[in-house]
């Protein structure tokens, strides 16, 4: 598979030229996506709403992009290529001012009570704010194509292969970013180094046009007997396989956030192999179509993912049994490991998905050259993109909002395969295909779906002990409630092997809330970020001087559940002074004019995506705003689950806000136990009287004594210190996520 070369040497100069052009031009698209999620994120809250209202506005912008612009660059393909980096580096700069103005002069819109309203009023928005960039990153792919037809190469392979090398530049920009640049360029910084990417893309591509004359102008000619539907074939095809890839992209996070826990590496490494897919199966596109019909080889191509969609699902848990995946001890070798097992599972159907689109190109393209009209062949390249951009937004939207909550895990990925298998048989109509073992493969894939499907199904990774009382598919994976008949305890877990809490665990978990609310001297209203089974809330009702109770839960699924537990969480979630608010908590204390005596924020996984914003600076900075006079900021932590370098950035952090912050200890399960950082605005006094007389006044109203709680003097000897915030010493920012 060697990239399509021209007879002269110039031509070939220039054809290395812009190849190398469109790979540093999908670096920079890649980290622009990646930055600007994160930033948006920061304003409407990292929900699953909020992420999928970005990404199908960047995938709408670019959508417009290839559809409209390729006649324009037809005329002077490598200048309008310049001129289109240009403008995406130009808006992306701007980009964080705009965020910054909208969070000082929209916030309340942005925040509408309706959630209907709500969700029109941030598509609008995010759309606004991406549309320059992104509608000018998609016309740089029917540039490049005209840009490659008017240099002499009129081979539609080199479009594929072009598309490949943006593709994989794509790849080693999403891994750069994730690894490397955010945590020392920075978030936005990350935007402004792709900034400079895409515009020396465009000096390069304007100096290239050096001596260019413009080329002819497209003619809308068909030839005797061409109709509208072939095309529209071609795109039915293209949208059907880009709505399987991304909707694929979404199932597969979700599968390996199973065994990885939803850590910040399991959708990037599930995005890494399906760029990487994508890249391969451009690449392999010109070798089959000098070998076979283009649309002969998608029927072919759209059948087989239709059977490895299913099978890598089957080959996932036979490999697995949804047991915690251990890997290897060293950090990188863990990494690798797992990347191993993700390139495994999602590669051969994202390959096989991945070489639609440029098999269409190739169809479309051919069907153009028989027209003998160049121009007009360029310009079919962008509306088959825009079909394949559009229905993978949708796809995305897809998975996460309609075939999880309806069809479950499992389900979604069968019916991803079908509708991968519909998409063969319309390329098998439209190719003729009358081989008796097409379609012997086809009853195959048929029977392959069910039968993986009914299996599938079965798997609740239970041990024989224990029993699902309830489950939920959520936009953030499964929540499940389950009894172990043996012990009695009832236990909430995310993903099989995250527990938020349980009922033999309810003590400790209550008495996080109870030594918050105790350390202030007139706790009255009261806010907890997180809720698992509501334990910790419920500390809260053990106080009567509490007049508000404010939970903040990121999951409405998890909420359910916890209604489930009203014997640990005495009931918290049903009184009449708690509100529960369905939220990011980050994006809730950003948003609210409420303002706390006590603010509680409970055990986060420190490793889960997007968790690290709930420990930065900034956030902490939003935290103490929405403090009363005298308030307190308490942040639980797993010591279990940090590292000492970890901890002492948190605390830090924290110091970096709070003139005082002091740590508390807490025993948990077992020889786990955590640490609370109880941040103030001035010196931390306890009135050992009045918390004996509090502590007396709850265990009378409730029979279950605290033994670690049952006086002052028990509160003062669960003190550990104070912490001083260390010269020099790393802190966890947005702009820095460490």
């Amino acid at each position: 598979m060697n990239a399509p070369s021209t007879d002269s040497p110039a031509a070939s100069g220039r054809l290395q030229i812009a190849f190398a052009v469109f790979f540093a031009s999908g670096f920079a698209g890649l980290v622009y996506e990646i930055s600007w999620s994160r930033q948006i994120g920061l304003l409407l809250g990292n929900t699953a709403a909020a992420a999928s209202i970005v990404l199908a506005s960047y995938f709408a912008g670019m959508a417009i992009g290839y559809a409209t612009l390729g006649r324009v660059a037809s005329r002077w393909p490598s200048r309008c290529y310049a001129v289109l980096e240009l403008a995406a580096a130009a808006w992306a700069v701007a980009i964080p001012l705009l965020l910054g103005l909208a969070e000082t002069h929209m916030a309340a819109l942005l925040d509408h009570p309706s959630p209907a309203l709500q969700v029109a009023i941030r598509a609008v928005f995010c759309f606004a704010l991406l549309a320059p960039a992104t509608i000018a990153l998609g016309g740089t792919l029917p540039a490049m194509a005209a840009w490659l037809a008017a240099h002499g190469d009129r081979d539609a392979r080199s479009v594929a292969w072009a598309y490949g090398l943006n593709t994989f530049g794509g790849l080693v920009g999403a891994l750069s970013a994730t690894w490397i640049l955010l945590v020392f360029v920075g978030v936005a910084g990350s935007s402004r180094l792709a900034a400079l990417v895409s515009t020396s893309c465009a000096v390069v591509a304007w100096l290239a046009s050096v001596g260019e004359g413009a080329s002819p102008k497209a003619h809308a000619t068909k030839s005797a007997g061409q109709t509208r539907w072939p095309v529209t074939a071609l795109m039915c095809i293209a949208a059907a396989a880009g709505f399987c890839s991304l909707a694929l992209e979404v199932l597969y996070a979700r599968l390996f956030a199973l065994i990885f826990h939803n850590s910040t590496y399991t959708f990037g490494l599930v995005v890494a192999a399906t760029l990487a897919a994508l890249a391969v199966a451009a690449w392999v596109s010109t070798w089959l179509v000098r070998r076979v019909d283009p649309v002969h080889a998608a029927a072919w191509a759209l059948l087989l993912a239709a059977e490895a969609i299913p099978l890598s699902t089957f080959y996932f848990l036979e490999r697995t049994m949804l047991d915690y995946f251990q890997g290897e001890a060293h950090f990188f070798a863990y990494v690798l490991a797992c990347a191993s097992l993700v390139a495994v599972v999602t590669i051969p159907s994202m390959l096989l998905l991945g070489l639609a689109l440029p098999l269409m190109w190739a169809s479309a393209c051919g069907a153009a050259e028989q027209q003998a009209d160049e121009p007009n062949r360029a310009g079919r390249i962008g509306p088959l993109a825009a079909a394949n951009t559009v229905a993978a937004g949708l796809g995305a939207l897809a998975a996460s909002f309609l075939l999880l909550p309806t069809l479950g895990l499992w389900g979604s990925f069968a019916a991803t395969a079908v509708v991968a298998l519909a998409a063969a048989l319309l390329a098998a109509w439209r190719a003729g295909q009358r081989s008796a073992t097409y379609w012997v493969g086809v009853a195959g894939a048929v029977v392959t779906i069910v039968a993986v499907w009914q299996t599938s199904a079965q798997r609740h990774a239970l041990n024989s002990n224990q029993k699902l009382e309830r489950s939920w598919e959520s936009a953030y994976g499964w929540i499940d409630v389950v009894r172990d008949d043996r012990t009695g305890t009832r236990s909430l877990r995310e993903n099989v092997h995250y527990t938020h809490g349980s009922t033999a665990s309810s003590e400790w978990e209550r008495r996080q809330g109870n030594l918050a609310l105790l350390l202030h001297p007139q706790p009255r209203r009261v806010a907890f970020l997180g809720s698992g089974t509501g334990a910790t809330a419920g500390g809260a009702m053990l106080h009567p001087e509490v007049e508000s109770i404010t939970v903040v839960e990121l999951i409405p699924e998890v909420v359910a559940a916890a209604r489930l537990f009203a014997d640990s969480n005495l009931g918290v979630l049903e009184d009449k002074r708690t509100r529960i608010e369905i939220d990011d908590a980050r994006h809730y204390l950003l948003a609210t004019d409420q303002r706390f005596d006590v603010i509680v924020a409970d055990l986060f996984v420190p490793w889960e995506t997007k968790t690290g914003y709930l420990y930065t600076v900034d956030h902490y900075r939003v935290a103490r705003s929405r403090l009363r006079s005298g308030g307190l900021y308490c942040q639980w932590l797993p010591m279990w689950q940090l590292g000492e370098r970890e901890f002492a950035m948190i605390a830090d952090s924290m110091a970096e806000v709070f003139p005082q912050v002091t740590l508390w200890w807490c025993k948990a399960r077992r020889s786990r136990s955590v640490i609370a950082l109880v941040g103030s605005d001035g010196h931390l006094k306890l009135d050992a009287a009045a918390i004996d007389r509090r502590l007396d006044a709850m265990w009378r109203a409730h029979p279950e004594r605290d033994a670690q709680l049952a006086d002052a003097h028990d509160v003062a000897r669960l003190f550990v210190g104070s912490w001083r915030r260390r010269v020099g010493a790393p802190l966890n920012t947005d702009e820095h996520p460490r």
